[in-house]
């Protein structure tokens, strides 16, 4: 409770910076593909509302900057949630916490992706939505969208249009390799697991080998108690050890979440890097 409180009174004092640096380059290639996918758009013939929704999509799809620096409030406020579990405490976190919002920005663009197939299943803009959702998916981690798997829509257009270039775009994005959310979430279950998953290895050891000290910060304690009298140092010992294990499972699940968007996005970077033409 006292690690709360003073997290409460630090965030009260100062402000985070949360605008996107004008020199980030992550943001600038996005802009750079949003204006060439904007043109495509606006070349296809297909009603100024659907040209609209699709860009709309698109422009969350595209919401894309460089991840950043885990500040001093930030950490504090996260360590507050993780040990005092207060729902107060959680919710300033998740205030500092930016790049949260940058990770769900998939799923926003999905739906609507999603949404546009429905309300237009024969519109001049389909096949395009169809290629970009089958790299949107790859990043989604909501539940109950029409389709599963990111590879079914690739398939669609391959099989809608067969020997258009967009199709043999799709052919070869199938072949990129990519990373789940479910999947990095799965082997959260053990601090590091996720972050190796997706080729964050300096991350993984550092999750790993946290939750080792920490749990054996919490077992050498128990071990003693059972065998013996267990004294105000030990119980300190564990308390702590409990403490960092329940931060150390957070971050290493929000750690992986934000490896899986950072592994993804690189493999598209490169793909469009070799296919400039590629939508």
């Amino acid at each position: 409770m006292v690690l709360g409180l003073a997290v409460l009174t630090l965030c009260a004092c100062s402000s985070q910076p949360v605008l996107i640096n004008s020199g980030d380059p992550i943001f600038s290639n996005a802009q750079k593909r949003f204006a060439h996918t904007r043109q495509l758009v606006r070349r296809s013939g297909a009603p100024e509302d659907q040209c609209d929704l699709f860009l709309q999509a698109e422009a969350l799809y595209r919401y894309r900057f460089e991840e950043p620096n885990l500040g001093t409030k930030t950490f504090l406020a996260e360590a507050g949630a993780a040990v005092t579990e207060f729902p107060g405490f959680q919710a300033v976190a998740n205030s500092y916490d930016l790049y949260n919002v940058r990770v769900r920005a998939p799923d926003a663009a999905v739906q609507l992706w999603e949404s546009f197939l429905a309300q237009y299943p024969d519109s001049k803009l389909r096949n395009l939505t169809l290629y970009r959702l089958g790299w949107a998916y790859r990043s989604a981690g909501v539940h109950g969208f029409p389709h599963k798997e990111p590879d079914d829509l690739f398939d669609e257009l391959v099989k809608s249009d067969p020997h258009s270039q967009l199709a043999n775009y799709a052919l070869e994005a199938k072949h990129v390799p990519w990373r789940s959310k479910a999947g990095a979430t799965a082997r959260s279950l053990i601090p590091g697991w996720g972050e190796f998953y997706a080729g964050d290895n300096r991350g993984g050891w550092v999750r790993l080998i946290t939750a080792l000290v920490a749990s054996a910060a919490i077992v050498y304690p128990a071990y003693v108690g059972i065998h013996g009298q267990i004294t105000w140092p030990l119980a300190t010992l564990a308390f702590v050890g409990l403490s960092a294990l329940s931060f150390d499972y957070t971050a290493s699940f929000e750690g992986a979440q934000n490896d899986v968007i950072n592994y993804n996005e690189n493999a598209e970077a490169r793909f469009e890097a070799e296919h400039p033409g590629a939508p």
